[in-house]
């Protein structure tokens, strides 16, 4: 697998989306350890009220797309959200995020309407 560390800058946790919000634009079928060894680094990890543990990365992709990758562990499906900040464009975020993980779109679980209604 190509190092993918050089198509992206890590995040800190807590950083704003650039417009201000972000929207969730998809769940991808991949587990936590498999999610770290495509990224090449340690997953963040923390716990949020109302939600519980939490493990993920917030990334600046090689485009300039800011993208997170969150799970929830008291979410009903297993798997990471794809949050896109609001002011890109998710659909092509899904794409660049697909790439640089090398996921087929088999591995969508879910894409919001806002996708489906795109298409």
């Amino acid at each position: 697998m190509a190092d993918t560390t050089s198509a992206i800058e890590r995040l800190p946790p807590g950083t704003r989306w650039p417009s201000g919000d972000g929207l969730d634009a998809a769940l991808l079928a991949i587990d936590a350890a498999e999610l770290s060894r495509r990224l090449g680094f340690a997953l963040d990890s923390g716990d949020e009220e109302g939600l519980g543990p939490w493990q993920g990365a917030g990334l600046r992709l090689s485009s300039g797309i800011h993208i997170g990758l969150i799970e929830h562990g008291f979410a009903p499906t297993r798997g990471f959200v794809l949050q896109v900040d609001s002011g890109d464009d998710p659909s092509a975020a899904i794409d660049e995020t697909l790439a640089l993980l090398g996921l087929t779109r088999d591995a969508l679980l879910w894409l919001s309407p806002l996708m489906t209604s795109r298409d």
